[in-house]
């Protein structure tokens, strides 16, 4: 019976003419977009990370450096 009526369906239905229009579009396009700005924001941290870890680690560096030479001149006196 299924079979019949599976049949019959295909047979007379052999022509569909159907317009999606911008309903599926939209969500297409905005999960697009938020895709695109995440990826834009991990390669902006994957750039800005270790610059900014390196300017930490001189900025450390230039004050250990002066606390050493600010000891040093005061054990002199």
């Amino acid at each position: 019976m299924k079979k019949i009526l599976i049949i019959s369906f295909l047979i007379i239905s052999n022509k569909a003419e159907a317009y999606i229009g911008l309903g599926p579009l939209i969500p297409i396009i905005g999960s697009s977009i938020a895709f695109l700005w995440g990826l834009i924001i991990i390669v902006i941290g994957l750039f800005s990370y270790p610059l900014i870890k390196f300017y930490k680690f001189i900025k450390n560096k230039k004050k250990s450096n002066s606390d050493f030479e600010n000891k040093n001149e005061i054990k002199d006196k």
